[in-house]
């Protein structure tokens, strides 16, 4: 019996970022947080440029004693609002992720987006149809939608949030965090700007011996949805 059974919390805090469009319309060459670990995902393509930050709780020292991490839930925690110089005809988007695996700079290509016509309108997020997650790899999922408000122009208003995600417990040896923020319809021309505040990522968990067939079917098990990802 390992003596490090029960309940933990794990803490990451996520630096801010502050991006200005540039004339050419991308991020590229805006960004004011430099080093922070937030880049630019597909830079120079039009309405599919991502800012993501990537970063990791590392759980290796739980799998060495094979323990099983069960995760209780997900907060991602912010002291400011999030300022977006939404264009009227555009939206800010953001997406917060807790999930098994790494998410690459593939899972933002124009493969894994609902086209109309050539515009790449809706992401497929890692856990829904159309991506190459299965939905028990993401832990927790947060999206948020910031639309125009006429009365404050650097500040969007939350127009629509939702979650999504059914995983419950891991023996893997890290848990992955992604946040990625896209402004769609952003221009220079309309003052594109993004300044995300600092974030705090709460994840409340409870270690845990399993019999050793169940947890060998766990690591099989993310073994094989692993693999399914990379033919």
């Amino acid at each position: 019996m390992s003596k490090i059974t029960g309940n933990r919390l794990l803490r990451k805090l996520v630096p801010p970022i502050t991006a200005l469009m540039q004339s050419t319309n991308t991020w590229v060459g805006g960004l004011q947080e430099k080093g922070s670990g937030w880049e630019i995902v597909n830079p120079g393509v039009a309405d599919m440029e991502y800012l993501v930050w990537r970063g990791y709780f590392d759980l290796a020292g739980l799998t060495a004693e094979e323990l099983t991490t069960y995760i209780q839930g997900t907060g991602f925690q912010q002291a400011e609002s999030v300022f977006m110089a939404v264009p009227s005809t555009g939206q800010g988007k953001e997406w917060c992720i807790l999930s098994k695996a790494y998410i690459p700079d593939s899972a933002f290509s124009a493969a894994n987006h609902q086209l109309v016509g050539p515009i790449p309108v809706a992401w497929y997020a890692p856990g829904m149809l159309g991506s190459s997650y299965n939905l028990e790899e993401i832990f927790t999922g947060r999206y948020r939608e910031f639309s125009h408000d006429i009365n404050t122009p650097y500040s969007g208003l939350i127009t629509h949030q939702s979650e999504w995600g059914a995983g419950d417990a891991t023996a893997g040896d890290k848990l992955y965090i992604t946040i990625a923020l896209r402004g769609y319809g952003f221009t220079q021309a309309a003052n594109g700007l993004i300044l995300y505040p600092p974030t705090s990522v709460i994840v409340p968990t409870s270690l845990a011996e399993e019999p050793d067939m169940q947890y060998l079917e766990r690591l099989r098990r993310s073994y094989v949805l692993a693999e399914s990802r990379n033919p």
